[in-house]
């Protein structure tokens, strides 16, 4: 049996070229939308200037890791958290009838008593993100906390007041006075 090949209609011909005119006019689309709409020359020479005008000096740039530590190192802060936790009532409780539970009754009764709260001590580290002593810490390091201490570099201590929390992203942001 032989094959027959059967030669394009002129619709079938006509069809595919309609197509592929359509398809290349949404992809030239596509690249005009993702550019910009940038094509004059003077959009281009203006985002470059303002490119560089943004890049600092090469001269004012730290020229390694250890030099940039050096330089942020003044605005890291460590921060000191008191939380009060309550206290189990004891290492041991008798329940029921226990052989030994006036033993140990008798030797836990004579043991000092103990407070009903303690002080759980916490530390984390911030950054000074402005001047005026804003501070941005992580919100699990100041989570449920009493008080709250900042350390500066210069080892001068300072109270903090919480002034923002997320718990979602896990940031806080904390006040100073320093006046």
């Amino acid at each position: 049996m032989a094959s027959r090949t059967q030669p394009l209609s002129h619709h079938s011909r006509t069809g595919k070229r309609t197509l592929a005119a359509i398809a290349l006019s949404f992809f030239l689309m596509g690249l005009i939308a993702a550019s910009g709409f940038k094509w004059t020359g003077a959009a281009i020479a203006t985002e470059t200037q303002t490119l560089v005008t943004a890049v600092p000096e090469a001269s004012s740039r730290p020229t390694s890791f250890a030099e940039l530590a050096r330089q942020m190192s003044p605005t890291v802060v460590n921060i000191k958290v008191t939380k009060a936790r309550p206290v189990s009532s004891g290492p041991w409780q008798p329940r029921g009838d226990h052989p030994f539970g006036e033993f140990f009754e008798r030797f836990f009764k004579e043991m000092p008593q103990r407070p009903p709260h303690f002080r759980q001590q916490g530390s984390g580290s911030g950054v000074i993100i402005s001047p005026d002593g804003f501070i941005v810490t992580n919100h699990h390091v100041i989570d449920g906390a009493d008080t709250v201490a900042v350390i500066l570099a210069d080892q001068q201590e300072y109270e903090a007041k919480v002034v923002g929390r997320d718990p979602k992203t896990d940031l806080a942001v904390l006040k100073i006075e320093t006046k």
